[in-house]
């Protein structure tokens, strides 16, 4: 299928009428999967471990087993929940810290509004 899928893109001209139609697959479900889900990233990374921040939050949080951490920098992560009040509790309860160090976090959304929180 990914054989299939780059020839066409390859084939692909701008004169081209029919448009592309992607196959009902979980790789292209991105919305769905991160609906229940928070981005975050951590202020000061030299005094917060970002792999024990991942083991810990959950603790915190009260819903282990139910949410899965992932790091995508070595200051930013997301936390992809199973349940929706999961997610709304812990936005509620905010904020949050790690080994006394600040953390902010933001549900995920399709069309972020360009913010600084994220900014390089």
């Amino acid at each position: 299928m990914a054989d299939f899928l780059q020839n066409a893109i390859q084939s692909m001209s701008l004169e081209d009428e029919e448009p592309l139609t992607l196959p009902d697959s979980p790789r292209f479900r991105v919305i769905d999967e991160n609906e229940t889900s928070l981005l975050g990233r951590l202020l000061n990374p030299d005094c917060q471990s970002m792999a024990r921040m991942i083991d810990y939050m959950p603790t915190a949080w009260r819903v282990v087993g139910r949410v899965r951490g992932i790091a995508l920098s070595r200051d930013r992560f997301q936390f992809v929940f199973q349940r929706e009040e999961d997610l709304q509790t812990v936005l509620k309860d905010r904020p949050w810290s790690y080994n006394h160090w600040a953390m902010t976090h933001e549900r995920w959304t399709l069309n972020p509004p360009p913010m600084i929180f994220f900014s390089p």
